[in-house]
């Protein structure tokens, strides 16, 4: 019986085949876009109906980027995965409502900001690596989201001297990657802006990329700041409407060593600050501060750090600012690393300073005027519309006499009361699965247990 021959494939021949099939699909080839102040390319690039698209290496004239902004919000996209977008000439628009988008959901392509981007809408990048060397600003109503999937020590880069402004308007900055997000620049809120802060690492909860690393300085003018990760591959809750991560940061090998760097000021003036931290990697397992003098200011709103220790180095304390908001302190993952012991010294100017210990470098300043106190459990967050109840299942001592302008709250194993809590015209609810024993004096309108 004859055999049928099959005949043989050039490998030249199919090498070509394969990479103008590449070339068509779109995926694996690297394209880059430079918006400069040079002619703009003749070919490579398209424009239609708002949206530019890049189909090879190209030089764009920012001046035609901004004339297609001041006609309507415009999006720019390669036609691979992997699209790089490098700023090197300002593009600005002042035309209400006009917004930007640079990428598309999955590029893998860096994107660069050598010069300044202001425009008066939203905003939003998807990239691998995001740096931010020069200003971004968003001068009216508009949300402002950087989304990286890169896994580098820093897949979202605010630089020394670089800021990220919301000037008008009100809007949301959420800062989402897959690893380490730095800030080492300014985010803030000026003139009649707000601006509400998300900074959102591990979003693809490898565990092994970093966490975030706040060095530089956040200033909200009435918003909200989360800083935090993901505890499962793109999992979120809500928290004040908002959507934010459902885990912690944390640290990694060659990337952050503590879970969450908390270096700089952060000044929400109303806002409420949550702080999420888990394991670090050689370092804090928890939040750490550099010992630089830093503050947490959040006026009235109120400060939530959700995490096992804060520690630091240098010799200065960070400062936790308020004018009469609620302070509550849970672990990540459901206990202390021992006995928490509540033994603050008091300050010399009246303040709560936690001496050495898990809690070394932690500062609550005018205790006296806080609206609420709660250790060893939070449920502000949601998940749909469930609440999300973090809680603590240690030991839990207070040491320090404490007195509140509003309500107590303590949970944990057993509870030992060995100073006396005063809870002005409210109540001290103490909440144990084991044993509470009381050698001081309780002071309420109401006691629960």
């Amino acid at each position: 019986m004859n055999k049928r021959q099959i005949p043989s494939i050039n490998p030249v021949i199919h090498f070509l085949s394969l990479l103008l099939l590449l070339s068509f699909s779109g995926k694996g080839l690297a394209q880059t876009l430079t918006i400069s102040s040079a002619t703009s390319s003749s070919t490579g690039w398209t424009f239609n109906a708002g949206t530019l698209t890049v189909t090879a290496n190209s030089t764009i004239n920012s001046s035609a980027i901004n004339s297609y902004l001041s006609a309507g919000s415009l999006t720019i996209v390669g036609n691979t995965s992997n699209f790089a977008v490098v700023i090197n000439n300002a593009i600005t628009s002042s035309v209400s409502g006009n917004g930007l988008t640079i990428g598309a959901l999955n590029n893998a392509g860096n994107i660069t900001l050598n010069s300044a981007v202001a425009l008066a809408g939203f905003i939003n990048m998807f990239g691998g690596v995001i740096t931010l060397n020069a200003n971004l600003t968003s001068s009216a109503t508009g949300n402002i989201f950087l989304k990286s999937i890169s896994n580098a020590n820093g897949c979202i880069v605010n630089a020394t001297g670089a800021s990220l402004t919301k000037s008008g308007g009100s809007g949301v900055l959420t800062m989402q990657g897959n690893a380490r997000i730095i800030n080492n620049g300014t985010i803030n809120a000026t003139g009649t802006g707000v601006l509400d802060v998300v900074i959102w690492t591990d979003f693809d909860n490898t565990n092994d990329d970093g966490g975030v690393s706040q060095f530089g300085s956040i200033s909200t003018n009435g918003g909200h700041v989360w800083l935090g990760g993901s505890s499962t591959a793109g999992g979120s809750y809500t928290w004040n409407g908002l959507t934010v991560g459902n885990g912690p940061s944390i640290g990694s090998s060659g990337h952050n060593a503590n879970a969450l760097d908390l270096f700089g000021n952060v000044t929400t003036n109303g806002g409420d600050f949550l702080a999420w931290a888990g394991s670090g990697f050689t370092g804090t397992n928890g939040i750490s501060n550099n010992g630089d003098g830093d503050i947490v200011n959040v006026g009235n709103g109120d400060i939530i750090l959700i995490s096992d220790a804060f520690d630091g180095s240098g010799t200065t304390t960070l400062n936790f600012r308020h004018t009469g908001g609620t302070f509550t302190l849970v672990p990540n993952d459901g206990s202390f690393p021992a006995a928490f012991n509540w033994n603050p010294t008091i300050s010399s100017g009246g303040g709560f300073n936690f001496p050495a210990g898990d809690f070394n470098y932690l500062l609550i300043e005018d205790p006296t005027a806080l609206k609420s106190l709660t250790i060893g459990r939070y449920e502000g967050m949601l998940n749909g519309s469930t609440p999300v109840v973090l809680t603590n299942s240690s030991n839990v001592t207070m040491s320090t006499a404490t007195s509140i302008a509003g309500p107590i709250s303590i949970y944990g194993g057993a509870l030992a009361i060995n100073a006396a809590l005063t809870a002005t015209n409210n109540t001290i609810n103490l909440h144990a699965t084991g044993a509470v024993t009381q050698t001081a004096a309780l002071s309420a309108t109401s006691l629960g247990l």
